[in-house]
């Protein structure tokens, strides 16, 4: 199956992309009524939002890479530890990101791991859990300039 783009919704309602990028994106510049259609016409096509295309035109992800030790699933969990996680799930969502989990093994993986994250724009900051990582990989972070 095909994958719905703006140009397919285009192309059965006759109002051009940037109509249609816009009135799915809630813009008031676009009266309610077309909106809607628009809206309607995505929802019969099956239309999802390519998250890829939206955040490079945005240039942000709006994601926070949370990075932690691999051997950190090995500590049995204990309440406190599903508290913590669901809280900063939450607290992340209500800054409107979303929390993406990363695993390392060590400094060097560390390392590579965030320089390739941020450098094709699938992360915009991260949160560190680590009784590994040193002020030298948080000079790192300032040097790249890394949230």
């Amino acid at each position: 199956m095909k994958k719905i783009t703006l140009k397919d919704i285009a192309a059965k309602t006759g109002y051009s992309i940037s109509t249609i990028s816009r009135s799915l994106s809630d813009n008031n510049r676009i009266p309610l009524e077309t909106r809607e259609e628009i809206k309607r016409i995505a929802k019969e096509l099956n239309y999802t939002i390519d998250i890829n295309a939206r955040n490079l035109s945005k240039k942000s992800s709006n994601t926070i890479g949370i990075f932690m030790q691999d051997d950190f699933f090995k500590i049995p969990h204990s309440t406190f530890t599903n508290v913590f996680w669901s809280t900063l799930h939450e607290e992340i969502q209500l800054k409107k990101y979303e929390p993406a989990l990363y695993l390392f093994k060590n400094t060097e993986d560390f390392k590579i791991k965030v320089s390739q994250l941020f450098n094709s724009g699938l992360i915009d900051g991260v949160i560190i859990f680590s009784k590994i990582l040193t002020n030298n990989e948080i000079e790192f972070l300032k040097e790249m300039k890394y949230p």
